[in-house]
C-alpha cells in the first residue's frame, strides 16, 4: 500500500509540485518498477519535486536518485 502526498507552491510565479510516495520496499517488484517509472516521467516534466519514504531497507532501484528524486529509509 502507498499514501501519496501533493503539495502545489508557487516560486517565482512558477507552479511547483511536490509529491511524497510512501512504499513499503523499492525491492524487484511490479508496483515498485511502475513508481520509478512514474517519477522518471514526472521528471521529465520539470515542474515536479518528488520524494519516497522507504519502510524498510530493501532497496533494489536506485535509478530514482537519479531522477533527482530523494529516498527517505
Amino acid at each position: 500500500m502507498s499514501i501519496t502526498f501533493v503539495k502545489t507552491t508557487f516560486e517565482n510565479n512558477q507552479k511547483s509540485v511536490r509529491i511524497l510516495f510512501i512504499i513499503e520496499s523499492l525491492s524487484s517488484g511490479g508496483k515498485e518498477r511502475r513508481l520509478i517509472e512514474l517519477i522518471g516521467g514526472l521528471s521529465k516534466e520539470g515542474d515536479f519535486k518528488c520524494a519516497i519514504i522507504v519502510l524498510n531497507d530493501n532497496i533494489h532501484y536506485n535509478i530514482a536518485h537519479h531522477n533527482n528524486c530523494k529516498i527517505y529509509k
